[in-house]
Order: structure tokens, then C-alpha cells, then sequence
């Protein structure tokens, strides 16, 4: 378990957990040992059930997520490991991702917490993202778009969308509401003219 932990860097802690709820080792000796037996991870994973917990911030202020994996002998669910994952190299890949020149990418739990973020001052703060809008409660579980004023009242278009996958989170694009339509102000100026010189 040190060993995965220390070339997967984003396993903050792995445990191995026996069917009592006791924890049997850790990729973080000498830490000490909790108990899982009431644990929503542990419940779940002896059942023979993956789980995911929905994402948190830690005491680091960084995004978190709890997996739980049972694991099994000769075909019988014997114990479960637990994993706390640090999410933050999530930032990274969210950051690369840029359209236009106000185009930016953000990710945020289905409940509207920002998890990565371009100001990442947002995330550390546990912001949630209709709060800091002052938007009426949005639904992340569906594919839409709105559009909004953000700060120094600039008018934005955001889509948003559920990632596929374990993970409770919705991508969002954000762009300014004249980049996003500038191409079609060109096209309606273009028939204009191909209507008046007609």
C-alpha cells in the first residue's frame, strides 16, 4: 500500500479494512487506526459494492473523494480497501482546457460546489458556484446553458454538462456573451448584405 501510494501520489491514504471493520494495514504506518465498522465506505464494500462519496474539500482545502473497493476469496467478499484521493490534479487537465479568449473550463459537484476552478482562490474558499453568481439553484444533472452577469458586469454564457463516469461532477464552459456570439452576429450581417445587394 506505501508502494501505490508513493507512485500514484494522488492515494493520500490507502487502508485494508477486514470484515470487522478493523483496519488490517496502511499505506500510512504508524498513522493511527481508525475503525470503519459504521463507515457509509466500509458498509457499502462488504456488500460487494464499489463506492464513491460525494466530493469534499479537506482540511488542506484541497477536493477529496473517498473509493471503496470490496475485494474477495474464492469468490466470498473477505474485506474492502479504502482510499482517500486528492482530486487536485484534476486542476491541471481543467486548466488546459481553453476556447476562444475568454473561453474557460470548470468543474463542479452535482450539489454546484467549484472543484477546479481557473481562480483556484474560489475552490480553497468551498464556494459554490450558484451562491457566488446569485443564481437560482441549478440542477448539474442535465445538459444545459444559462446565461449571467459575473463580476464587473459582464454578461457570460455557460454550458454545462454531467461527466460520464464515478465521479459526481458537471463540466462547465464559461464564455463571454460576445465571443460566444460573435459568429452569429457575422452571419446575420452577412445575409443582410447578400439580402440588400440581392
Amino acid at each position: 500500500l506505501v508502494e501505490i501510494s508513493l507512485d500514484f501520489p494522488i492515494f493520500e491514504e490507502i487502508v485494508s479494512v477486514n470484515l470487522n471493520g478493523a483496519q488490517i494495514a496502511s499505506s500510512t504506518p504508524g498513522v493511527s487506526q481508525k475503525n470503519w465498522r459504521r463507515d457509509p465506505a466500509f458498509l457499502q464494500a462488504i456488500q460487494g459494492k464499489t463506492y464513491f462519496s460525494s466530493i469534499y474539500l479537506g482540511e488542506d482545502h484541497l477536493p477529496h473523494i473517498i473509493i471503496a473497493q470490496p475485494f474477495s476469496q474464492l469468490g466470498k467478499t473477505t474485506g474492502a480497501l479504502i482510499a482517500r484521493v486528492n482530486l487536485r490534479g484534476i486542476w491541471e487537465i481543467v486548466d488546459g482546457i481553453k476556447i476562444g479568449k475568454t473561453g474557460r473550463a470548470f468543474l463542479i459537484s452535482k450539489k454546484g460546489l467549484l472543484i477546479a476552478h481557473p481562480d483556484k482562490r474560489l475552490v480553497v474558499r468551498n464556494t459554490n458556484f450558484n451562491s457566488f453568481l446569485s443564481l437560482p439553484h441549478i440542477s448539474f444533472e442535465h445538459v444545459e446553458s444559462i446565461e449571467f452577469s459575473g463580476p464587473a458586469k459582464i454578461s457570460y454564457l455557460a454550458s454545462y454538462a454531467p461527466v460520464q463516469g464515478p465521479l459526481p461532477v458537471s463540466l462547465v464552459i464559461q464564455m463571454e456573451i460576445k465571443e460566444a456570439y460573435f459568429l452569429l452576429h457575422q452571419m446575420r450581417l452577412f445575409i443582410w448584405v447578400i439580402l440588400f445587394i440581392s
